[in-house]
This record gives structure tokens, sequence and C-alpha cells, in this order.
């Protein structure tokens, strides 16, 4: 699932988007979130017929990346216990 995208609180849309989102002018609370990243938080100005881009940067958590550390090894630690149970076969059978 894409990240969800809230205007004032309220739910927008789902990335990505289909089309530009319609909202009225004035400030705009803009709040980007999607789990295992950190929140995108940023306030507008859209004047009347305005229009505005945003590219939401959102680094993963710091929950995240010590979930993919500890998967690495957990991975590294299967590799080696398979390598040293096929060493281990490998002599017992000479």
């Amino acid at each position: 699932a894409g990240a969800q995208v809230t205007i004032d609180g309220r739910l927008g849309a789902s990335l990505p988007l289909t089309k530009p989102l319609e909202v009225e002018p004035g400030p705009r609370l803009v709040r980007v979130t999607l789990g295992g990243h950190e929140e995108f938080v940023e306030t507008l100005e859209l004047g009347k017929g305005g229009e505005a881009r945003l590219t939401a940067t959102m680094p993963w958590t710091t929950q995240r990346k010590a979930s993919l550390g500890l998967l690495g090894e957990g991975a590294l630690a299967l590799v080696g216990g398979v390598l040293t149970g096929a060493l281990a076969l490998g002599e017992h059978a000479t």
C-alpha cells in the first residue's frame, strides 16, 4: 500500500496520485505517512487558482533501520548454520 496524504487532518489520497488533489485556497497542513518511515509535514499557502507540487522526503524510522539490521544478521546466522551443518555432514561421510 502506498503512503497516505492528509490535508488539514482529513484523508486526501493514497500515493501515487492518479490526478492532482483539489483543495480550497489558504494555508493547508499537508501530512504524508507511510509505515516504517518518518512523517512528512509541510504547511502550504495556496492562492486562489494556485498550484503546488510537493516531493515528500521520508527517511526510514530508527525502528525500521534496526529491524532491517536484525533481519540481515539473522540471515547471516542462518547461512552460517547451513554451511557449518553441510561441512559437518561432509566430514562425517568421509
